[in-house]
């Protein structure tokens, strides 16, 4: 009889192959394809290697930043415009251990991201479904680690007094039109509770231009994120 951690242990790694190939395909930058390969690369091997698999759940609260980038190479100024908002993040972890210290970590996140402009009408609000998958370090219930971050938006909403746009078609977002897919980089350190319980902090930042704009390189758009967060892991022995 195949048991119910077996389940979802081949459950998280479809999720994860099937979310790094689209990846692969939709984004043009050769260099982030390499960085999705060599991550593929590293699922694969974990999923051969790893000697105990546990599951859980978690959930907190994040502050984010939304940065605007502008630069005029003709006045050679450069000027950058900052939004923050309070978010949230829920969802599911599973570990996957390679010895006693060290283990990846994939996770699978429903998160509120955005920002409101400070003086300013705009108001973005943006739904994603986030993949970060770190390397861990463990040591007697402390755990530390860092690892790619990928990000789906699946909603994105701008509102501008009473009116609101979406912020992924083109057409509505006018001159800030932004990417559903992107690639950052994550820190994560925490501890885990014998009980099964764990606290853990985050820091995410996106490396991938999110404006939807390729004639223009001269604009950028970037999150940044830093999240505290609560979970329970089963299994724990």
């Amino acid at each position: 009889m195949i048991s119910h951690t077996t389940n979802w242990y081949f459950i998280t790694h479809s999720f994860i192959y099937i979310f790094f190939v689209l990846s692969c395909t939709l984004i043009k930058n050769v260099q982030m394809k390499k960085i999705l390969s060599v991550a593929i690369a590293l699922c694969a091997i974990s999923s051969l290697s790893a000697q105990k698999f546990t599951y859980g759940i978690k959930g907190g609260v994040n502050t984010n930043e939304l940065s605007i980038v502008s630069t005029d190479r003709e006045e050679d100024e450069t000027t950058k415009l900052s939004a923050s908002k309070i978010g949230f993040q829920i969802g599911g972890v599973a570990e996957l251990s390679l010895s006693d210290n060290f283990a990846i970590q994939p996770n699978l996140l429903f998160t509120l991201k955005g920002g409101k402009f400070p003086m300013s009408p705009y108001n973005i609000n943006i739904y994603s479904i986030e993949l970060p998958i770190n390397l861990l370090y463990k040591t007697n219930g402390f755990f530390a680690g860092a690892g790619p971050n990928l990000g789906y938006g699946i909603s994105g909403k701008v509102k501008v007094n009473n009116r609101t746009f979406d912020v992924f078609d083109e057409e509505e977002a006018g001159e800030l039109p932004l990417k559903r897919f992107e690639v950052g980089a994550n820190l994560i350190m925490g501890y885990q509770f014998s009980s099964g319980l764990n606290i853990s902090s985050h820091y995410t930042v996106g490396l991938s231009n999110s404006l939807n704009n390729d004639n223009n390189s001269d604009n950028k758009v970037r999150n940044k994120v830093l999240g505290l967060s609560v979970g329970y892991t089963f299994g724990k022995k």
